[in-house]
């Protein structure tokens, strides 16, 4: 691994994709196995516009307790879009599908928040999410769709850093929110953590 990561590594010149590197190898560093060979082979072949292609994703989309990633379209599509236009939404988009670091482009898959004692959790950046449904559950299984990311493209997410867009977390906690009542809870309790998780 370390032979890969430095041979893959020694000719990057752009200082925003050594950073990235630098993150990389620290977070290997502090937990040997987070990163894979394939993870490294893709980071290789990005181009400092497809890393700003990824962090512009992850920094929307949302992780779960199985620490896999999603951008949740079914949720927030048109906010995307209205956000951003519909070209430049899409373009980000299609950069990881090449890179095959998100579930192919218009193809939603489904992310599931596994419900413990009627509570499931996400975050965003460095926001948790905790959401309280307030009645017991019985099979309910809380679900959503969207681009998920691969095995290697959530490895790549990790390295992602920065500070969470408050005004989308909020929207997308509204429509959390309103899908849940719409499925027979009415009384949801959301909070988001005030401090960055560890």
């Amino acid at each position: 691994w370390v032979i890969q990561f430095f041979e893959s590594a020694e000719d990057v010149s752009s200082e925003e994709m050594q950073v990235i590197w630098a993150r990389l190898l620290a977070g290997e560093v502090k937990r040997p196995g987070t990163f894979s060979k394939r993870a490294i082979h893709a980071l290789k072949l990005m181009s400092t516009r497809e890393a700003q292609a990824l962090k512009a994703l992850v920094e929307y989309s949302i992780k779960n307790e199985m620490g896999e990633f999603l951008l949740p379209t079914s949720y927030m599509g048109e906010y995307f879009r209205e956000r951003f236009g519909d070209y430049a939404y899409r373009k980000q988009g299609a950069y990881l599908d090449h890179l095959n670091l998100i579930t192919v482009y218009n193809f939603p898959a489904t992310m599931v928040f596994p419900i413990n004692n009627g509570e499931f959790s996400f975050s965003l950046l460095d926001r948790n999410v905790k959401v309280s449904l307030g009645k017991p559950v019985g099979d309910f299984k809380m679900r959503t769709q969207g681009q998920k990311f691969t095995s290697f493209g959530k490895e790549l997410a990790l390295l992602v850093t920065g500070d969470y867009d408050e005004g989308y977390l909020t929207a997308l906690c509204k429509r959390i929110e309103g899908q849940l009542k719409e499925r027979g809870f009415p009384s949801p309790i959301i909070e988001i953590s005030p401090e960055p998780t560890v």
